[in-house]
């Protein structure tokens, strides 16, 4: 590596005495001061909400959604009524309907405690059938689900999943940091560059606040481009040094234009 000048200004002391591809890179200083913990951590989160979104989509595929869209209503006659258990009330109903002579059957237990007396044989009972899958059917009557059953399931699910398309965000963020972090690892080469601006900010937050750091600065490519970046750090530790002047001699390491940072 080039002789270090004695006013070259490093973001992280430890980097002074930097060779590429031999002296260790810290994952903070690709992830704004952060921990690869800290990105590994909402990176199994964000596993979990692909979890979550599995769940969600068996969930829309569940009757309750599809009798949404293409449910017609119809009565249906009770052929059979049995409790589920001696010291429970609830009771299983079967049921019959006719359609274009066809004749289809089906049965729902009840999440109420209700009696067979409720459904005697005969009896015409509130239900849909699928206009598309006649034999697929259920028990509409208000009466004999609770305020939790089918529907209102559906409904939960979709409250829930409706903002997790957005979620996966991080793991994309993290995957492109370990794809960064490799090439600079890997195949980054030391640049001259130089400081153009500095100013640090204190951000506002309900736990107390933080310090943000944003550098600009430019480098010129190893193809002869010159090029400016901005580097932004949440890392207070840092600012316990005096940052250097307007054009300071700095160092960048440089894999392509995308993956650079100043050390």
């Amino acid at each position: 590596m080039e002789q270090k000048s004695k006013n070259t200004f490093y973001f992280d002391p430890d980097y002074e005495n930097f060779v590429p591809h031999k002296t260790r890179l810290k994952w903070d200083s690709i992830d704004r001061g952060n921990s690869r913990y800290t990105a590994l951590t909402i990176s199994i989160g964000t596993q979990l909400v692909f979890l979550l979104l599995h769940l969600c989509c068996i969930g829309s595929t569940s009757p309750g959604w599809n009798f949404n869209e293409e449910g017609v209503n119809t009565t249906f006659t009770v052929i059979q009524c049995e409790s589920l258990l001696p010291e429970n009330s609830q009771v299983r109903v079967t049921y019959r309907y006719t359609l274009d002579g066809m004749t289809f059957s089906s049965t729902e237990n009840s999440d109420l405690n209700l009696m067979c007396d409720d459904f005697p044989l005969g009896t015409l009972i509130e239900g849909q059938y699928r206009l598309t899958k006649p034999e697929t059917s259920r028990i509409t009557q208000s009466n004999f689900y609770s305020i939790w059953h089918k529907d209102w399931i559906s409904f939960i699910l979709f409250v829930i999943c409706l903002p997790l398309p957005i979620v996966p965000v991080p793991l994309v963020r993290h995957l492109w940091l370990e794809r960064k972090y490799h090439l600079l690892r890997t195949k980054g080469v030391v640049l001259d560059g130089e400081l153009l601006n500095f100013y640090p900010e204190r951000i506002s937050s309900k736990g107390g606040g933080y310090i943000r750091v944003t550098i600009d600065y430019r480098y010129e490519t190893p193809d002869g481009r010159l090029l400016e970046k901005r580097f932004i750090d949440t890392s207070a530790q840092r600012l316990l040094r005096e940052m250097p002047q307007f054009l300071t001699p700095i160092k960048v390491l440089y894999a392509n234009d995308h993956a650079v940072i100043m050390i």
